[in-house]
């Protein structure tokens, strides 16, 4: 039992992907936790994302710096810097979670419920 949320995009200039997909797997109702709404509390036990194709230099989910250091004269060096930008795409890039993650599950958990 699960979903899948499917995102529908006409051609742009940032990706090639036409759908871009969120899949949803396992879900569980424990009663035994109590909850604003009842007794039904759901628990995803997997989480699938999709992989965005990105186009050449389009990527808004990292910022590419590049500084440029004199170390000598008639010599320069280029250092390239690579940070994560927050996005709403970073909403498909979620790592596959499988049913069995184990202990490090609790972890992933929090993670996930702050980019829901």
């Amino acid at each position: 039992m699960g979903f899948t949320l499917e995102f529908h995009f006409a051609k742009n200039e940032y990706f090639t992907n036409k759908v871009l997909v969120k899949n949803y797997e396992k879900i569980i109702y424990d009663p035994s936790k109590d909850h604003l709404f009842g007794n039904q509390v759901p628990e995803i036990r997997a989480v699938r994302g999709c992989k965005i194709n990105w186009k050449e230099g389009k990527n808004v989910t990292i910022d590419i710096t590049k500084e440029i250091t004199q170390i000598s004269i008639s010599k320069f060096r280029t250092d390239t810097k690579i940070t994560q930008q927050d996005s709403f795409f970073d909403f498909f890039s979620l790592p596959d979670i499988p049913s069995n993650f184990g202990p490090l599950r609790e972890q992933y958990e929090k993670h996930r419920v702050a980019t829901f």
